[in-house]
């Protein structure tokens, strides 16, 4: 979930809030489970404060506008060789999040059958009608699910499902700054979809730009925009890259603006990693990506510094090895109380980690670790850890 935050508390962001326990909501791969953590932001202590037993696995958490509602995916890896014959339509969950230690689950909606990926994100409108969007992976054709909400915020119903290309699969989305565009980061298209919404019920309309990616077989996994609205990010799992593409302010097109390496310069090009996530600091100042590793080889986390007004990409600072590959993780979700900390999630292993930039910004480590390793199956050693939300 992208949250934006005002300026007038940009200077608490840019300094550590001592002293205060922070809510983290991990989702998983595998077991029907949701881990909600606290991490203390004086001592650097991540503890597990709950395990909540849910209906299905939720490798995608997003919150609604007011954090009070948790939305899930009810993922299933598709192995499109040998699944042939899929009938099960993609499957979201709302919860109901009382605290951090009470989240009960809600309500759960199904794509029609002719849509048939696995559902791989969420995303919610922070603005009336507060429409929800999910998006399925490995179907033919890929689909995005439009839900409308009730009053409370729990998912009401599916009112459109949107057919992609045969050929796409869309892995993440992004909303303009007036929440009147969706981007689309259509991995296996490899293209980016700008789509108008309907004002009144937030549907998708018909694309106004579908932008491939700024190569062949770059293939845009995650989009995020920068809170100056002028900015819009995408991570390339394919080429292992971060594009900025500058937003015009009319037709709200994104234009390519800079691409940025996310692998040390003697492994650019390496087919042994893939590019995972981006995101962006509250403030605006920071944007931390990532790769995982393939087999044995580590991932890396990059970050880079922008101009808070305009989005526009100052420096890449840094490309450091995380601790692990990340398994098919390696999630960076940026807090809430300070522009210098993410959460790591990983299923390598199976831990959460929260990593601090270094006080000149030229580096970055982690400062704490929960282990949280649990059943895997044959594709994934451990079920935890997926995406993750921090609640405060």
């Amino acid at each position: 979930m992208h949250n934006f935050i005002s300026p007038l508390i940009l200077t608490t962001l840019n300094g550590l809030a001592h002293g205060a326990k922070h809510g983290l909501i991990v989702g998983n791969f595998v077991q029907q489970s949701l881990y909600s953590l606290t991490y203390d932001d004086l001592t650097h202590e991540l503890a597990l404060v709950a395990n909540t037993s849910v209906s299905s696995p939720n490798s995608w958490l997003s919150l609604n506008h007011d954090n009070s509602v948790l939305y899930g995916t009810n993922y299933t890896y598709i192995n499109s060789a040998s699944q042939t014959n899929l009938t099960t339509p993609p499957t979201y969950t709302s919860f109901r999040i009382h605290s951090i230690t009470h989240i009960e689950e809600e309500t759960t909606l199904q794509g029609k059958t002719g849509c048939n990926g696995s559902a791989i994100y969420i995303e919610a409108l922070n603005n009336p009608p507060y429409t929800v969007y999910g998006f399925d992976y490995w179907g033919m054709p890929g689909c995005a699910q439009v839900m409308s909400v009730h009053s409370n915020g729990s998912l009401n119903e599916v009112i459109q499902d949107f057919e992609y290309l045969p050929g796409s699969g869309v892995h993440g989305s992004a909303f303009n700054k007036d929440e009147t565009i969706l981007y689309a980061a259509d991995t296996l298209g490899n293209a980016i979809w700008t789509q108008p919404l309907e004002p009144l019920t937030g549907k998708l309309c018909e694309p106004i730009a579908v932008i491939p990616g700024p190569s062949d077989h770059a293939d845009p996994r995650h989009v995020v925009l920068h809170q100056s609205g002028k900015a819009l990010y995408a991570v390339m799992e394919g080429s292992n890259e971060m594009a900025w593409y500058g937003i015009d302010e009319e037709s709200q097109i994104p234009t390519l603006k800079g691409l940025f390496p996310l692998l040390p310069e003697e492994l650019e090009g390496s087919t042994d990693l893939w590019a995972n996530e981006v995101v962006v600091s509250m403030s605006g100042t920071y944007i931390w990506s990532t790769t995982r590793g393939k087999g044995n080889h580590t991932g890396y986390l990059s970050v880079f510094e922008a101009d808070a007004e305009t989005g526009h990409v100052l420096s890449q600072n840094f490309i450091v090895p995380t601790e692990t590959s990340g398994g098919v993780a390696n999630v960076v979700v940026p807090s809430l109380f300070d522009d210098r900390v993410v959460a790591l999630t990983d299923n390598a292993v199976g831990f959460v980690e929260v990593w601090q930039l270094d006080e000149d910004k030229m580096g970055a480590r982690p400062v704490a670790r929960i282990v949280l390793s649990d059943q895997g199956n044959e594709r994934y050693k451990s079920g935890c850890c997926a995406g993750a939300v921090w609640l405060e």
